[in-house]
């Protein structure tokens, strides 16, 4: 179902300079949300702020109930379990083929069998229009294939909730209109939180 995020009176600056102060907002449950704007406004600063790798100057924001602002680092560790990130270029490991990738963090976070890895793993890449593509490389793919292999890794935890940063960036309009109908569908789906911050 997802979870619901309550940010409240948000401020963020480094040193002297303020990237945005007094940031309130609700991302509701299972919905889709989008944070706007152009290109160096802090929209990948809140991203970080998100997940508790930054921390702001002032004001909460609540996961499942609890504010991470407060808590300390072994319950920070347990909210951000709940999540899983697509960053802007897929973040993949050049070394390893699309099946590697996708089965990291299984490997990294939990105790699953190969089999249960493997079985997991594929309908990932099925979820994400990328069945076929196990043995790739990321460098033999397209930047669309990468986006969607960095998704399906995302999506391997089953998290609550997603975070995109700039899924579309780099990518030409028509693979760029087809990950953004693969996200509304993946959100039907799945029923996870979907947040999308976009200059587009």
């Amino acid at each position: 179902m997802g979870v619901e995020i309550t940010v409240t009176d948000l401020t963020k600056r480094f040193g002297r300079q303020t990237i945005w102060e007094n940031v309130s907002l609700t991302l509701p449950a299972g919905e889709i949300s989008v944070l706007l704007g152009p290109s160096g406004t802090g929209k990948s600063v809140f991203l970080k702020t998100l997940i508790g790798l930054l921390k702001p100057e002032n004001g909460s924001i609540v996961i499942d109930g609890v504010d991470i602002t407060k808590v300390k680092e072994k319950e920070l560790y347990e909210v951000r379990k709940l999540f899983g990130v697509l960053f802007q270029d897929g973040a993949l490991f050049g070394s390893q083929n699309l099946y590697d990738n996708i089965a990291f963090p299984l490997r990294e976070h939990t105790k699953k069998s190969e089999s249960d890895i493997k079985k997991i793993v594929l309908e990932k890449m099925e979820l994400t229009g990328l069945a076929g593509a196990e043995r790739k490389l990321p460098g033999e793919i397209s930047g669309g294939m990468r986006k969607r292999a960095g998704l399906a890794r995302a999506l391997v935890l089953d998290p609550q909730v997603l975070l995109f940063d700039e899924p579309d960036s780099g990518l030409d309009p028509v693979r760029s209109s087809y990950l953004n109908q693969l996200i509304v569908d993946l959100n039907a789906q799945i029923e996870a939180t979907f947040l999308i911050v976009t200059h587009d």
